[in-house]
């Protein structure tokens, strides 16, 4: 059975341009799940009937059926047919869902930019460059009001690099982030979405709380 369903996954994605991209990968997903319940519940039946070899088989070959293995592989041929096709919004669309999966963040960020260029108003690629700026620029300010925590008498010079740099973070951030998930949630209603513009509206209002601590 194992080298049949590989065989078959063999067909499936050599013949990839010929059918329909979304219906392969769920198909190659439902047969992945597949695989590894049929591994599982062979070895669980027949603890003691399974060889060595082939329990090993059954592990290697559940790896190389992975979820994420089909998706990087299912990552490189949508790449290939993007190349014929650069403004399939739908392809774009898959691609940057399965980028996430995957945990490929960078490539996700440009794989959105270019669907958002060609579609202002699309709810993933909105929700998602919102998302990510939002969490960028956190991640900065934390970073800048850390550091300028730990000073514990902070000078006027120091206290001004600290408002530049928390400035500059808002701006190219919050800002950016506020319009993307703006828009996003013109489109769907969300709490997680409007908890995240909340949170930049109030820094954007106040950007530099360490503002009480200069040292006059």
């Amino acid at each position: 059975m194992i080298h049949s369903m590989l065989y078959l996954c063999d067909i499936l994605i050599q013949k990839m341009r010929k059918r329909s991209i979304i219906s392969v990968i769920s198909f190659l997903s439902a047969m992945c799940f597949s695989l590894v319940c049929y591994a599982d519940e062979g070895v669980k039946e027949n603890p003691d009937s399974a060889s060595d070899s082939e329990t090993e088989e059954c592990v290697v070959s559940s790896s190389l059926l992975s979820t994420e293995k089909i998706y990087e592989d299912s990552i490189v041929l949508i790449k290939k047919q993007l190349e014929s096709s650069p403004q399939n919004e739908q392809l774009l669309v898959i691609l940057g869902r399965l980028q996430k999966q995957c945990k490929q963040i960078s490539d996700a960020f440009s794989t959105y930019n270019k669907l958002v260029q060609l579609n202002p108003g699309h709810y993933d690629a909105c929700l998602f460059l919102g998302c990510y700026h939002y969490v960028h620029g956190k991640k900065m300010l934390d970073k800048e009001d850390s550091d300028y925590k730990e000073i514990k008498n902070p000078k006027k010079m120091q206290y001004a690099s600290y408002q530049n740099n928390v400035k500059k973070i808002v701006q190219e951030e919050y800002v950016t982030a506020s319009v993307y998930l703006e828009s996003a949630l013109s489109m769907k209603k969300t709490s997680l979405v409007a908890d995240m513009l909340q949170s930049i509206y109030q820094r954007i209002a106040f950007p530099d709380p360490g503002k009480d601590r200069l040292k006059k």
